[in-house]
C-alpha cells in the first residue's frame, strides 16, 4: 500500500505546528536544585569548558551558566561535576583546579 504525499505533509506540518520557540539563554531564578547537571568538556588548550543545566520542570536547557554567574570562564577540561549537600564540586582537569559552587544560586564559592 503506497502512502500519499499528502499524509507526509499533513504530518511534517502538525508536528511543526506544535513547536514553541523557548529562550534557553534565559535563567530562571527558581535555583538550581531540580534539574539535571551537564558537563560540557571544551576544546583542550582552549579554556572554554562549560556545564548547562536542565530545568526538570520546564525542560529548558540553559547553557554556559558559571560563566554567566560568575563572569569568568570555568576553565579548560571540564571532567565532571559532583553534587554533595548544597554544594557542587566540578572537576576541571587541564587547569588543575577543582570549583565549588553554591547549587541555589551556582555561584563559586572558592578553589581546590
Amino acid at each position: 500500500m503506497k502512502i500519499s504525499h499528502y499524509f507526509y505533509a499533513f504530518i511534517i506540518l502538525t508536528v511543526l505546528a506544535s513547536c514553541e520557540k523557548i529562550n534557553p539563554d534565559e535563567i530562571v531564578d527558581t535555583g538550581f536544585l531540580h534539574g539535571a547537571f551537564i558537563t560540557n568538556e571544551g576544546g583542550y588548550g582552549n579554556s572554554n569548558g562549560s556545564v548547562s543545566y536542565l530545568d526538570q520542570d520546564s525542560l529548558i536547557i540553559h547553557n554556559n551558566i558559571f560563566h554567566q554567574l560568575n563572569g569568568r570562564p570555568l576553565g579548560d577540561v571540564v571532567q565532571s561535576i559532583s553534587i554533595h549537600e548544597n554544594r557542587a564540586y566540578i572537576v576541571v582537569n587541564n587547569s588543575q583546579k577543582v570549583e565549588v559552587i553554591d547549587l541555589e544560586s551556582f555561584t563559586s564559592l572558592g578553589l581546590i
